[in-house]
C-alpha cells in the first residue's frame, strides 16, 4: 500500500457542515470507499471499470497526486533547502512554502467545523487562507527559485529514493501552487488530504 495524497477544491460551507456532522472526514472516505469496491467489483466480474470521478463530493473537485510519498518527501527537502536560500529568494518561497510545509501548516477545517484534527489533512485552507497562499506564491520568483535551487547540493538528501535535489521535490511544489491557484481562482477552499 503507497501513501496517496488528493486535494479537495471545495465550496467551504459545506465541506465545514459535512465535517462537523461526520465529526471528520469519514464521510469522504465512504465516498471513496464506494468508487473503490465499484471498480473491484467491475473488475472481478470483467466488466469496464468505471472511470475515476471528479467529483466523489457533489461540492468539491478532487485532484491526484501521482507519486504520493514524494509529495511528503519534497516538504523534508524544502526543510532541508530553505536555509540554504540566499536572503532575497528565501524571504518570498519561505512566505508561500511556509504554508504548505511548516510546522504548523492552516488547519482551517478543523477551526471552522469545532472537530478535532484529522491526521490525514495535510492542510486546510478556508478561501481566505487560499487568497493569502495565492498571493504569496505569485510573489515567488520561481525562475530564480529553481535556479538557485538546482544549485544547492543538500548531503543529507542525497541518498534519498524520493527527494535527492530540487529536480525531483519541484514537481510537488508546483502542484500545490497549482492547487492553490485553481483554489483562489474559483473562490474556494481546499483540503489536501494525505492516506499512508
Amino acid at each position: 500500500m503507497g501513501t496517496d495524497v488528493f486535494a479537495l477544491i471545495t465550496k467551504w460551507e459545506p465541506m465545514v457542515a459535512d465535517v462537523r456532522v461526520a465529526r471528520g472526514l469519514d464521510f469522504y472516505r465512504e465516498a471513496n470507499a464506494a468508487y473503490n469496491d465499484a471498480f473491484l467489483a467491475a473488475q472481478a466480474a470483467r466488466q469496464p471499470t468505471p472511470e475515476p470521478p471528479e467529483r466523489l463530493l457533489s461540492y468539491a473537485v478532487e485532484r491526484t497526486y501521482r507519486g504520493g510519498f514524494t509529495f511528503v518527501a519534497a516538504g523534508r527537502y524544502y526543510t532541508l533547502l530553505r536555509p540554504r536560500l540566499p536572503a532575497d529568494v528565501r524571504t518570498p518561497v519561505s512566505a508561500f512554502l511556509d504554508m504548505v510545509y511548516g510546522g504548523e501548516p492552516p488547519d482551517d477545517l478543523r477551526e471552522d467545523s469545532g472537530v478535532a484534527a484529522d491526521s490525514a489533512v495535510f492542510y486546510a485552507m478556508r478561501p481566505e487562507t487560499v487568497r493569502l497562499a495565492h498571493a504569496r506564491a505569485e510573489a515567488v520568483p520561481w525562475d530564480a527559485f529553481s535556479e538557485v535551487a538546482e544549485g544547492i547540493v543538500i548531503p543529507e538528501m542525497a541518498g534519498d529514493r524520493y527527494t535527492p535535489d530540487f529536480e525531483s521535490a519541484s514537481p510537488a511544489m508546483d502542484t500545490q501552487r497549482d492547487w492553490i491557484a485553481e483554489a483562489a481562482a474559483t473562490d474556494r477552499g481546499i483540503v489536501v488530504v494525505i492516506t499512508w
